[in-house]
């Protein structure tokens, strides 16, 4: 009786009583359990009036459309917002109508001006209602979109560009679109369309046909024909060309096709925490950004609102909106956790005190909940003494925490809107105290995992089996397997190994990169080159990376090996590992040059000696923690990195490295940190050094 109480109260799992409902078509369903069923006359559990059902009348839907985008032609036929953007240009607040209709100028606009099935148009801007519209039209004249930020640097801009093979270009900014009349062979830009702001001088001046968005809608406003407006795209056909980062130094090239987005359209689902028409999606991360953009289909497709924010404005948008759902990295989450956080160091002792005291009541009880559930992320399913005494913290708990979701956790739950229904996280693993503090106010997160090159979505949390410190279970129709490392063979539950993944949201391959497909593909399915294991409830836990990419929390991919082989051109510096997988900023293992060191005065011979035997492991441990205090060498390790780091070309922002930890013994095939072929072994090194590593990251 108590247990009923406590999952009926709102504490528990949202869940709603089944009811039977037939689909009487072939079509692949994701029911409640996270496995996926296609046969004719299939009868599934699910909810009356719930989102599941929704995920069903998707797959059926959808399996019909040729584009990606079909949604937003779809849609015209209803009420409601689509689009509302106040932060991009004049303000705009579409009904689905007008958005559609915008779309078909701009397709128009880009039939124009020459645009053909098959052509890509490239698109570097950020998030924004104008963006979308661009993108959707270039999608309906059968293009694709090869897309980047703004703010990348300008040579990357360029190889995108001309990669990609791109007849055209849309830029947010008169920053960019000057920077990119300078360095594109113009012969090769058939037109420009600038979507914020009016044409610069360079632009008018520069031979080619330029415009700004309302003159590239206006453009296309004769011929845009809503009513009978047909899309050309195929199923087949590419969506989308995104770039993430690559070995030599260019970004490698990602074609995304409809059937490859279109599966996450259909898919993806939350359960009964999905979206339904009406509600609105805050979006915040930029649309080069493969989750972002799949969410934005996503959301649309169910006929929610996209309310377009940014960092600076996020907090009022927040409130303004009243979103349902916020979709972000990890960076976000931890961005309103530290703003609440320090909120709450400002004010008065006495209040300071209760909240915490109630912050420490919630999170112990949301602990032992999950442990009575099932929900804890373990490799074995807990003894069923261990859940009772679960049950019994969540008793005694259960009336103060009562009292803290009143004094405290509904203030915070009104300060991001109030209306929150679960946001979803990707690109990179959620620290396990922001999951334990969103859980503990209320506030459900549904983390998922994915790649680039699988559209993204390859496993996703749902509000039936949320299971905090895991990505959740695979989507309908993706296979994942984990298998040990170095012979292929699939691993045991509870076993770490190599994730890899396939299904029809995977990419067909890199383009015009055979070295890196060989290396990515592995009989059919790609190499994520992540590390996990199966949790007792089938849940795949991301453990580390077995790939040299390093993913950031705010979702940047680092290509950590080119970066440093330039560090380790300092004379200083023997050998360097870069770390910070899903941290705000990269930092460095470094292993000093001995020789360096004593040419300085920073050590004597014999600690040199030390240092060369790499046998006396208390001195070594102590004579790091001497050197680190020393300022002189401090100084001149901070100003070395610094200085080699942003001298590299092709330098970006998140490059920089923040902190670094001095290493007297090296990397070598003696102690089981190098391979044969003289490569550091990475999981290795984060396994040796985890207490280190965690220190560079530690508030």
């Amino acid at each position: 009786m108590v247990f009923g109480f406590l999952l009926s109260s709102g504490l528990g799992p949202r869940r709603r009583r089944a009811v039977k409902c037939s689909v009487a078509q072939d079509v692949a369903v994701s029911v409640g359990d996270g496995k996926s069923v296609a046969k004719k006359d299939v009868s599934v559990s699910t909810y009356p009036q719930s989102p599941v059902m929704d995920v069903m009348e998707m797959a059926v839907e959808s399996s019909s459309w040729k584009c990606v985008a079909q949604h937003f032609q779809r849609n015209a036929k209803y009420d409601g917002l689509s689009m509302i953007d106040e932060h991009h240009g004049d303000p705009v607040r579409w009904t689905h109508r007008e958005a559609y209709v915008q779309i078909c100028m701009f397709a128009a606009a880009m039939e124009e001006l020459g645009v053909k099935k098959g052509d890509v148009v490239s698109i570097f801007s950020e998030s924004s209602a104008r963006a979308t519209v661009a993108d959707a039209g270039i999608l309906f004249v059968g293009g694709a979109s090869a897309a980047r930020g703004g703010t990348a640097p300008v040579e990357e801009l360029k190889y995108i560009y001309e990669h990609s093979e791109s007849v055209g270009l849309v830029v947010e900014s008169r920053r960019v679109l000057r920077k990119m009349l300078k360095i594109l062979p113009l012969g090769k830009v058939k037109f420009v369309v600038l979507l914020l702001g009016d044409l610069p001088e360079e632009a008018l001046e520069s031979g080619v046909k330029c415009y700004t968005f309302a003159e590239a809608t206006e453009l296309g406003r004769e011929n845009a024909q809503p009513e009978t407006r047909e899309i050309k795209a195929e199923r087949g056909g590419l969506a989308a060309m995104l770039y993430t980062s690559g070995t030599t130094g260019h970004p490698k090239g990602v074609p995304l096709t409809h059937d490859n987005l279109l599966h996450q359209v259909k898919h993806v689902s939350m359960g009964a925490a999905d979206p339904r028409p009406g509600e609105t999606f805050l979006s915040i991360l930029p649309v080069w950004h493969i989750f972002e953009r799949t969410g934005q289909h996503f959301f649309s497709a169910r006929r929610a609102a996209i309310a377009f924010t940014n960092t600076k404005n996020l907090r009022n948008d927040l409130r303004k909106h009243r979103p349902e759902f916020l979709v972000g990295v990890p960076r976000v989450f931890d961005v309103i956790y530290t703003g609440i956080m320090n909120k709450m160091e400002r004010e008065s002792t006495l209040k300071k005190a209760i909240f915490f005291l109630f912050y420490w009541i919630s999170k112990k009880r949301v602990l032992a909940r999950r442990i009575v559930l099932g929900y804890a992320k373990t490799k074995e399913a807990p003894p069923l003494m261990k859940k009772v005494l679960g049950l019994i913290v969540m008793v005694l708990l259960t009336p103060l925490d009562l009292l803290a979701q009143v004094l405290v956790w509904k203030k915070i739950r009104e300060g991001l809107g109030g209306r929150h229904k679960g946001s979803i996280c990707g690109g990179g693993a959620l620290a396990s105290h922001i999951e334990d503090f969103y859980e503990a106010a209320g506030l459900d997160i549904y983390v998922g995992y994915g790649m680039t090159e699988t559209s993204p979505v390859i496993c996703n949390r749902s509000s039936e089996q949320n299971v905090r410190g895991s990505v959740g279970l695979p989507i309908t129709n993706c296979d994942v397997k984990v298998v040990d490392v170095e012979s292929g063979v699939e691993v045991e539950r509870g076993e770490q190994g190599l994730v890899l993944a396939r299904g029809p949201q995977v990419t067909a391959g890199y383009y015009k990169n055979e070295e890196a497909n060989e290396k990515s593909f592995i009989d059919g399915y790609i190499d994520t080159g992540d590390l996990g294991w199966w949790s007792s409830t089938g849940d795949l836990v991301i453990s580390g990376r077995q790939k040299d990419v390093i993913v950031l929390s705010n979702g940047e991919n680092v290509e950590p090996e080119i970066i440093e082989t330039t560090i380790t051109e300092s004379p200083a510096i023997d050998q360097v590992m870069l770390v910070g997988q899903d941290e705000r900023h990269l930092g460095a293992l470094i292993v000093p040059s001995v020789e360096f060191l004593n040419s300085k005065g920073w050590v004597d011979q014999e600690q040199v000696q030390y240092m060369l035997e790499a046998q006396k492991q208390k001195q070594l441990r102590r004579l790091e923690e001497e050197l680190e205090q020393n300022p002189d060498l401090k100084s001149y390790y901070d100003d070395e990195l610094s200085v080699r780091v942003r001298q590299r070309p092709g330098y970006r922002p998140e490059e920089r490295v923040a902190k670094w930890k001095l290493l007297l013994e090296g990397f070598t095939q003696e102690n089981e940190m190098m391979t044969q072929t003289l490569k550091v072994k990475r999981p290795v090194v984060c396994n040796a050094y985890e207490k280190e590593i965690a220190a560079l990251f530690s508030p």
